[in-house]
């Protein structure tokens, strides 16, 4: 995976396919879950989400990323938020409350989402580089919250190395959401 800031460099040049489609895949669940939690059906999730992508096709290639104002993912949900209030503005949906629509500044279920699809694009990557029972012993402590004991009895292992393992793993899940996203942690 490239870093999130080469990325955005590449996709700056709207030929570059593979650019585009690791972003797409990179940031479309995020945009796509924020949009669903807001009330819109799979079908209008998917057409805001597309019109969210059109409008970042036409801006990143003059895109310049200013730290001092702010993050690429503060500007990637005010993008979205406000395809999501153009969406709103003219379908007229009554069935969709208003209040589900985030002021500028509430970022908390955005912020929730991207984090949690950095995760697990991340776990994905780092599954590939891991033995099977390196993985087994992070996955079953760390995120299904198994004891250390069951996992290494399960796994034929002493509870010492499934702490390393968990260690390991968890060590290269933070480098590998750093690359993603160097704001990330």
């Amino acid at each position: 995976m490239t870093t999130r800031l080469t990325l955005i460099a590449r996709v700056r040049d709207p030929r570059d396919d593979r650019a585009w489609s690791e972003f797409v895949t990179l940031y479309t669940p995020i945009i796509f879950g924020f949009l669903r939690k807001r009330g819109l059906s799979p079908t209008d999730s998917e057409d805001v989400t597309q019109e969210v992508f059109r409008a970042l096709s036409q801006a990143l290639p003059t895109f310049q990323l200013d730290k001092s104002v702010g993050t690429f993912r503060n500007w990637l949900f005010t993008v979205t938020r406000s395809k999501l209030n153009t969406f709103l503005s003219k379908s007229q949906r009554t069935d969709i409350p208003t209040a589900s629509l985030p002021e500028a500044a509430d970022t908390a279920d955005w912020d929730q989402l991207y984090m949690k699809e950095l995760f697990a694009q991340a776990c994905r990557l780092v599954e590939t580089q891991v033995e099977p029972s390196t993985w087994q012993a992070f996955w079953k402590t760390a995120v299904e919250l198994e004891s250390t004991e069951q996992v290494a009895n399960d796994l034929g292992l002493t509870t010492d190395n499934v702490y390393q393992k968990k260690s390991r793993v968890a060590a290269r899940i933070r480098e590998a959401i750093q690359s993603l996203d160097e704001s990330a942690i």
